[in-house]
């Protein structure tokens, strides 16, 4: 049996190294999309793990200065790439984000037989969220288009990711709350456990992990990223910054780590970092989960992926989110997570309340 994950971010990493054991006797290849600093993996125990490590630049291709044709060479230049790259064909293929065309190419071109799988593993918060951005018309006229443009079914499925067509199973690590999406159709639900989370992040970042300076009594804030305030109604990037600029002046006497999200290098919060001692700064290409050596650690974000792997290997009272504080009007996410053991405070007075 041949095996391709298809990775975008250093949290689909941790789960495609971990999820890999459960195949070991197979054969297994990754492709490894370069939309995050590479530099801090550990390459050797990866590729004891996979027999073929792809890099991908999605950043490499044909343009051209005659606007209604560009868009059609530079999904053409992007097709061809891929191409050249995976030539293999697989009975599974597992991916993170099937929004990309060069992985439509992969799930409709490099499959080994009709009956090969397409297994969606979550991409994080997306598989616990219902998004307004969803899947766009699937008229006749744009299916045609598409067959003409790429050479096979391209779906646009927007920011609402594991619904492509040909996907034959989902795998979560919280599968009593996914978004109802999941639930309504009939695409099978496994639940991914805790061991799979620590095994991946020994083999992908055991050497960095063994470097991380354990301070006592962390704030680990995990930063949203700069479209979150855009794609959500009435939610202000001002007032958050407010919020943890609180929180930071407050917690004056404790060691505080901030993280950006994996693909935001927008440093909205420099203005406030610059104020303070007592911040240290994570590189946006660390998995957060490698912080997670000890029990003496709190979690703080707002919807941050890391706050529901966190509440799958840490205990829950360290774990914490600033939904109610933001104001967010989505009581129907807010009840998961509290179903799950995650806090969400009502004010800044009750999150202190928690952190002393």
């Amino acid at each position: 049996m041949k095996n391709l994950f298809i990775v975008h971010t250093p949290y689909h990493l941790i789960l495609a190294c971990g999820l890999c054991e459960e195949i070991n006797n197979e054969e297994k290849d990754i492709l490894i999309y370069k939309d995050f600093n590479t530099e801090n993996l550990d390459l050797n125990l990866i590729k004891k793990k996979f027999r073929n490590v792809y890099f991908y630049d999605t950043k490499i291709y044909k343009v051209v200065d005659i606007p209604k044709i560009n868009g059609l060479i530079k999904s053409r230049s992007k097709i061809k790439n891929i191409k050249k790259l995976i030539q293999y064909k697989y009975n599974r293929i597992f991916v993170f984000n099937e929004v990309f065309i060069e992985t439509q190419y992969i799930i409709n071109k490099r499959k080994k037989s009709k009956n090969s799988e397409v297994i969606y593993i979550e991409d994080g918060t997306n598989a616990y969220m219902q998004t307004k951005i969803g899947r766009n018309s699937k008229n006749i006229k744009s299916i045609i288009k598409n067959y003409l443009y790429y050479g096979f079914r391209y779906e646009d499925i927007g920011r609402t990711f594991g619904i492509h067509s040909k996907i034959t199973k989902r795998k979560v690590i919280w599968p009593d709350i996914v978004r109802e999406e999941f639930k309504q159709d009939q695409v099978e639900l496994e639940e991914i456990n805790g061991n799979v989370l620590k095994n991946g992040i020994n083999s992908c970042y055991k050497t960095l992990r063994d470097e991380v300076f354990d301070d006592k009594n962390k704030i680990f804030i995990l930063l949203e990223h700069l479209e979150f305030f855009s794609m959500y109604q009435g939610i202000s990037l001002e007032d958050y910054i407010e919020i943890i600029d609180n929180i930071i002046s407050t917690l004056s006497d404790r060691m505080i780590y901030l993280k950006y999200h994996p693909r935001d290098n927008s440093n909205y919060l420099k203005d406030v970092i610059d104020n303070y001692s007592n911040i240290k700064i994570v590189e946006n290409s660390q998995p957060a989960e490698i912080y997670y050596i000890s029990n003496d650690i709190s979690i703080i974000s707002v919807f941050s992926t890391s706050l529901l792997t966190a509440a799958k290997i840490l205990p829950k009272s360290n774990i914490i989110s600033l939904a109610k504080i933001m104001k967010i009007n989505n009581n129907t996410l807010i009840n998961k997570f509290l179903s799950i053991g995650i806090n969400v405070p009502k004010d800044l007075t009750e999150l202190m309340d928690l952190l002393n």
